[in-house]
C-alpha cells in the first residue's frame, strides 16, 4: 500500500527518534537507527574528481558537458556487462572518483568540522568567549518524563529517608542508562533554550540579538560524550561589539548580566 503523501526514508528515521514511547528511547534502537541515518547522509552528497587531457585536441571537460543521462546510463551499461565502449560516456566514468561525505562518527568528520571552525576564526576572527554546558542526567526530573510516557511519576519529597533517596537515585540511575534517547531529547531542549534565552540567538532568522554578553554574530557548536556517558555542549561565541570582550571594560559588565539572569 502507497502512502498518500510520500515521505524520504531520513525523514522516517528522525520522526522516530522524536517518539515518546520508550522502546524508542532504548540505546541499542538507536543505535542501528543511527547507523542507518548516518550511511544515508552520507550518501546524499558526494565529491566527484576527475583528471585528464584533451582528446582530439578538444578539452575533456567541454565534452562531458554536452553528455546526457542516457549516454551515461549506457555506458554504465556497457561497462557491467563487459562490453567494449570507446565512447566519451565510458571515459568519464573510468576517469572520475567519486568520495561520499563521511559519516559523521569518525575522524574524517571531526576533521572537516574542525576545518569548518577555522574558517570561522579567519572569517570573524578569535572566539570571545568558551561555553561550556554540561547536563546532569541523573538529577533531571523531566528525563524520568521522557522515558516514562503516559506513566505517573512522583517526586521524592525533601524529607524522605536516606533509604528512600538512595532507591531514587538507582531509579534514576537505570532510566537514564537504559533510555539513553530521553537524555538526548532533554539535552536538545537545554541547548536550544540556552541559545535563545541565553546567548540571544533567533534560530528562525538565523542571526543574533541581544543576549547576557551582548550581540552574536557567529557561533560554533561541537556536542560530544563525556566518559561518565553524558553529554557536553562546548560553544565558541563571537559578538558583533567586542571581538575581545574578555579583555575589555565590558568584562564586568558581562559578568554581571550572567549573575542576574543565573538569579
Amino acid at each position: 500500500m502507497k502512502r498518500p503523501t510520500q515521505i524520504s526514508e531520513i525523514e522516517c528515521l528522525k520522526h522516530y527518534l522524536q517518539l515518546s514511547l520508550p522502546q524508542f528511547m532504548r540505546g541499542d534502537f538507536i543505535l542501528v537507527i543511527l547507523h542507518m541515518f548516518n550511511q544515508m547522509k552520507s550518501f546524499q552528497s558526494g565529491v566527484i574528481t576527475c583528471r585528464a587531457t584533451k582528446i582530439d585536441g578538444k578539452p575533456f571537460a567541454e565534452m562531458v558537458s554536452t553528455l546526457t543521462e542516457e549516454q551515461i546510463r549506457k555506458a554504465a551499461d556497457n561497462m557491467t556487462k563487459g562490453i567494449e565502449d570507446s565512447s566519451i560516456a565510458c571515459q568519464f566514468l573510468q576517469k572520475t572518483k567519486t568520495s561520499c561525505k563521511s559519516i559523521g562518527y569518525t575522524a574524517a568528520a571531526a576533521r572537516a568540522n574542525r576545518r569548518l571552525m577555522y574558517a570561522l576564526c579567519d572569517r570573524y576572527g578569535i572566539p570571545s568567549i568558551f561555553f561550556s554546558l554540561t547536563p546532569d542526567d541523573e538529577c533531571s526530573f523531566r528525563v524520568q518524563l521522557w522515558a516514562n510516557a503516559r506513566e505517573r511519576v512522583k517526586m521524592t519529597s525533601l524529607h524522605c529517608s536516606d533509604g528512600d533517596l538512595l532507591a531514587d537515585f538507582n531509579i534514576r540511575k537505570n532510566t537514564r542508562i537504559k533510555y539513553p534517547g530521553a537524555c538526548a531529547i532533554e539535552y536538545q531542549s537545554i541547548v536550544q533554550v540556552a541559545l535563545k534565552v541565553l546567548f540571544g540567538w533567533d534560530l528562525e532568522k538565523q542571526q543574533g540579538t541581544e543576549g547576557v554578553f551582548g550581540t552574536l554574530i557567529a557561533f560554533a557548536v561541537a556536542h560530544k560524550e563525556q566518559g561518565t556517558i553524558t553529554l557536553q555542549l562546548c560553544l565558541v561565541i563571537l559578538l558583533i561589539s567586542d571581538t575581545n570582550c574578555i579583555l575589555s571594560v565590558s568584562r564586568s559588565k558581562n559578568i554581571t548580566r550572567t549573575l542576574a539572569y543565573l538569579d
